[in-house]
């Protein structure tokens, strides 16, 4: 049963880790609870002193102090970044893999810090041992484990920088046949991450395709049009612009919704025990004659 978190109020955004949990309020102020053995709380001892960690865990919500007002947060298995009003990025907690962006690892930090080289930024999301920003002018930035072609890169290293995003993708013109070749970096108009890699939706053509990158891909849909995309550990769902919802990936458990379990991966698949009227009507309308209505629709 839900629980209610004391203390809380007006939250904007929320980010949830391995074991911690973050939330934004309206005022910019970030609080934050759970684990903290990485420093996930960001609870400092002092400006001075940055490596320690001064609590084991919290059963209530902690203030972060972060010099700037934050407008959204996001948060990995044990390290949490947040967006500031001035477009910069701060992270805290885990940093063995580099996921802070600081330039080195091997050390867990428990005061939120500046991510070095980055500004102008507009999204940021963090995922396990990664994260990723995208930026006005050059597009999207990634840093953290990349050994799994999490980054988007050609060499599947991890990265203790933010680095622009390498890779690229095709999409075809079903009417010419011709392909056009686009760069991850700067075409994602959104983006999520899961354990071994990422999926964005491409917006540099105009048509939102889905696109994804890094381990175990090649089961999720290819040339479909997506509103968004969200990733599980092993696992992916999308909003098909006709509102469908379709899954792909892991089904060890059911979780492509395709109302089977199998030990084997499944290729992407409409989510099943929702109506399909519902999910493809474009417009409806209605008419009245003699007191009874008449429903009509298209899709």
């Amino acid at each position: 049963f839900p629980s209610y978190v004391a203390a809380l109020r007006n939250v904007t955004d929320i980010a949830l880790g391995e074991s911690h949990a973050c939330a934004l309020v309206s005022e910019g102020k970030v609080f934050c609870w759970g684990d903290n053995k990485f420093g996930q709380l960001g609870n400092k001892t002092s400006p001075a002193s940055q490596l320690v960690v001064t609590i084991e865990n919290s059963n209530l919500p902690l203030e972060i102090e972060i010099p700037e007002e934050i407008v959204a947060i996001t948060a990995g298995s044990n390290h949490t970044c947040g967006l500031s009003k001035s477009s910069f990025v701060y992270c805290w907690g885990s940093n063995f893999i580099g996921q802070l962006g600081l330039g080195y690892q091997n050390v867990a930090y428990s005061k939120p810090a500046v991510v070095p080289a980055l500004k102008n930024v507009t999204l940021v999301k963090s995922h396990y041992d990664s994260t990723c920003a995208k930026t006005v002018e050059l597009g999207l930035y990634c840093w953290g484990r990349g050994t799994s072609g999490e980054l988007g890169e050609t060499e599947k290293i991890d990265r203790y920088l933010p680095r622009l995003m390498s890779g690229t993708y095709s999409i075809t013109d079903a009417k010419t046949n011709v392909a056009t070749a686009y760069t991850y970096a700067n075409s994602l108009s959104k983006f999520a991450f899961g354990t071994n890699g990422g999926c964005g939706i491409d917006g540099k053509s105009g048509l939102g395709y889905l696109v994804c990158w890094g381990k175990n891909t090649g089961y999720e849909p290819t040339s479909v049009q997506a509103l968004d995309v969200v990733l599980g550990r092993n696992h992916g769902c999308l909003i098909t612009i006709t509102k469908t919802v379709s899954c792909w990936g892991s089904n060890l458990y059911g979780q492509t919704g395709s109302d089977t379990k199998s030990a084997t991966w499944q290729s992407s698949t409409v989510l099943k025990g929702i109506p399909e009227w519902k999910n493809y009507v474009t417009s409806w309308g209605i008419s009245y004659s003699n007191n009874v209505a008449t429903i009509t629709w298209t899709g």
